[in-house]
């Protein structure tokens, strides 16, 4: 029996967080809007809950995508691997945020991340190779970013090549571990001097 080749996954942006106001997902689904409006065939999932989800709902619905969003729902932390590996790329529209472990867990499935310019992301993302860093405001730029990765899979494809080897050695549990063990005796040596 012949081998067959793998399809071409269809361009899919993935959100994954609460659906609470710094998180920002009323911009995802703007820079949504723009990016369908130069390529129709994307679509959008939405991995999360929280209280802004009948209102973005609404905003989906009153921004004519429907079709193109799926608001997937709270999901076990155990499932979120399967649906990181169907998108092409992963968009964080934050405020703010913590560590970003979804941008690691992201990157580690070679999916590139598109997110906003603030303490934490910029931390994990190295900008113009694992991914890009936007002004948290600039909805054209999220969306023109976006469109670069979405449009061209070679890039795409590099992006979450250098995404995963750049996070598995950055934030190995072995080299994170002796980091934290050196500043502490840094820290110890200082107090004691």
């Amino acid at each position: 029996m012949p081998a067959t080749l793998e399809q071409p996954k269809s361009p899919q942006v993935l959100f994954i967080g609460r659906l609470v106001p710094f998180k920002r997902v009323d911009r995802f689904l703007r820079i949504a809007k723009a990016i369908n409006s130069v390529m129709p065939g994307v679509s959008f999932r939405i991995i999360g809950d929280g209280p802004l989800r009948s209102q973005l709902e609404q905003q989906t619905s009153s921004l004519g995508l429907s079709t193109n969003i799926e608001f997937i729902g709270e999901i076990p932390n155990s499932d979120i691997s399967s649906f990181i590996n169907q998108a092409s790329l992963l968009m964080l529209t934050s405020d703010y945020e913590g560590f970003g472990r979804v941008v690691v867990e992201s990157l580690t499935h070679r999916v590139p991340v598109i997110a906003s310019s603030i303490t934490g992301v910029e931390d994990i993302i190295v900008d113009g190779r694992s991914g890009y860093l936007v002004e948290k405001t600039n909805e054209q730029a999220f969306c023109q970013k976006a469109l670069s990765l979405l449009i061209d899979r070679k890039l795409t494809h590099e992006f979450g090549e250098f995404g995963r080897q750049d996070v598995l050695k950055r934030f190995d549990p072995t080299t994170l571990t002796a980091k934290w063990i050196d500043m502490l005796m840094a820290a110890a040596n200082r107090t004691v001097t």
